[in-house]
């Protein structure tokens, strides 16, 4: 696939590395119908890129297809985390109280969010709260953040060997 595209001369000499930021989001550049050689998956709680890639493709060594699609650099805070570590990974990242300190909130007339002044000015009023305003937790964002990580895209494993082999 990639062998017709036309090469690209850059008047640089810094080898390897412009090659990989040149490189870095090129799925995304690609001006193609890739419909046939992806497919939306959901990370289920527990499994690792290594676990994925096994389960899909019977290779645990091409889970960094996994990680190069997503743009994922660290599975360590990119890759979902375990619902039982979560709530110890909200702990550390925003204190104790996470669960019940209120980040922003959710309008859920039409699912907009309202962060700043406007948050800053309901919580300083404190509760209770309009009806069709729902209060966010740092816990419950995390959370929220942690099901979008979740949602990733994957080679058909019936072209993963040509995408490997590129």
């Amino acid at each position: 696939m990639f062998a017709k595209l036309p090469t690209l001369n850059y008047p640089y000499t810094g080898g390897v590395e412009l090659a990989g930021l040149a490189l870095a989001n090129l799925p995304g550049r690609l001006d193609i119908d890739k419909s046939y050689l992806i497919e939306r998956k959901i990370v289920l709680d527990g499994e690792t890129p290594e676990s994925l890639a096994h389960k899909l493709y019977r290779r645990a060594d091409l889970h960094w297809t996994l990680m190069y699609l997503n743009n994922i650099r660290d599975p360590h805070t990119e890759w979902p985390i375990r619902d039982g570590f979560l709530r110890q990974f909200a702990g550390l990242k925003y204190g104790l109280n996470s669960m019940e300190t209120i980040h922003h909130f959710r309008d859920l007339r039409d699912n907009s969010e309202i962060h700043d002044y406007e948050a800053k000015a309901l919580i300083e009023a404190g509760p209770p709260y309009p009806e069709h305003l729902h209060p966010v937790s740092y816990y419950e964002m995390e959370v929220d953040a942690n099901n979008e990580r979740r949602k990733i895209i994957a080679i058909t494993s019936k072209h993963i060997h040509d995408f490997v082999e590129l």
